[in-house]
């Protein structure tokens, strides 16, 4: 229903079903812990088809290491059910693993939820000691940047969008931290507020993401091309996401190569970085889609030479807003760099340069 500015809206008449519905129940353990004197204990009930929240209940608890829990009302479907268990003053979170429960004519008991700890990821952004390259009306702070952190969706998650979190409490010395989040591998995404900058490296020590690798200070590991692996309840530190001033971008149109021609309905655009010592550097690729006119634009890349590419989006790209950067990919980053370099698009962008009015044409 749609409510005007100070407008009321009647007629809305809420017809209750009269199903009886159906028990989901269980138990929900810490692992035989003691977390806290008190805490609140959040159950979820998500459909899996239409990612609705079919229930959220609470449940405080006192000095108990277990609990039962019951969901009332659960019509028959497909659903996963989570636990997260906060401590006092939001000191900690502790979640559950998703479990999937099939609901069909009859109660379903004997759910077992078992609470881990969550973990974290903290770091900086680092803009470099260096005058200002290019010219720019206001002055910007990095902790105007923000900071998305993409981990693995399982297949059964209904959408893209459940597979990122945003962190945009950045402080002014531009330090994060991510907090919250269970054990999976996470790339990291930077989206600068400023199109001078760009992203020059994504960096941790070496130990951070290497298990039995011994520490040392000069050893680095690559986060933007690896990503991180976070264990259960890790904490991982020290992450560096390095600006630098100086970005370029273009903008342009895609067009059929022959006339008449209709190119596909959305577009993927690849910006390929030509010099081979830059083939596997992940932040030298950009991508975006076109419009639907085919026009496009691409902002807050590193100066160079490129390799410029159209491709159609697959089918499951055509309703996900933000799917991942095909160059987080060894393969498929490999297949799209040979791609490019047979279509011959050359371009050359400059510290500060803005190409406008590019003409790409698509042949496929």
């Amino acid at each position: 229903m749609t409510v005007a500015s100070g407008g009321e809206v009647a007629g809305v008449d809420i017809r209750y079903r009269g199903d009886r519905g159906h028990v989901v129940s269980g138990s929900v353990s810490d692992g035989g812990k003691s977390l806290s004197s008190y805490a609140w204990r959040n159950i979820t009930l998500t459909n899996t088809v239409n990612g609705a929240v079919q229930s959220d209940a609470y449940f405080i608890h006192r000095g108990e290491s277990g609990a039962k829990f019951a969901i009332y009302g659960v019509a028959d479907g497909e659903y996963e059910i989570t636990a997260r268990w906060v401590l006092d003053a939001n000191e900690e979170v502790f979640a559950s693993t998703s479990r999937r429960v099939v609901v069909k004519g009859a109660d379903v008991g004997g759910v077992e939820l078992k609470l881990s700890p969550m973990g974290s990821i903290a770091g900086k952004f680092a803009l470099e000691a260096m005058p200002g390259v290019c010219e720019s009306k206001r002055k910007w702070s990095i902790e105007e940047a923000l900071l998305a952190l993409r981990y693995e969706a399982k297949p059964r998650e209904a959408t893209q969008a459940r597979s990122q979190t945003i962190v945009n409490g950045l402080s002014e010395k531009g330090e994060f931290t991510a907090y919250n989040l269970t054990a999976n591998h996470y790339f990291l995404e930077p989206r600068l507020p400023n199109e001078n900058w760009y992203v020059k490296a994504i960096t941790a020590p070496a130990s951070t993401s290497t298990p039995g690798r011994a520490a040392r200070s000069s050893l680095q590991a690559d986060i933007a091309r690896n990503g991180i692996t976070l264990k259960t309840g890790e904490k991982v530190a020290g992450v560096t996401v390095t600006i630098a001033d100086g970005a370029s971008g273009m903008s342009g149109k895609v067009v059929p190569a022959t006339e008449g021609a209709r190119p596909p309905a959305r577009l993927r655009i690849h910006l390929v970085p030509a010099e081979a010592g830059n083939a596997n550097d992940v932040l030298r690729y950009a991508e975006a889609f076109s419009r639907n006119d085919g026009a496009f634009s691409l902002s807050n890349i590193a100066p160079g030479k490129y390799w410029l590419i159209a491709r159609a989006a697959p089918d499951e790209e055509m309703s996900d807003n933000s799917p991942a950067p095909i160059a987080w990919d060894a393969n498929e980053r490999a297949k799209l760099r040979h791609e490019a370099m047979a279509a011959k698009n050359e371009i050359e962008l400059q510290p500060c340069g803005r190409m406008k009015d590019y003409v790409l044409r698509f042949d496929r």
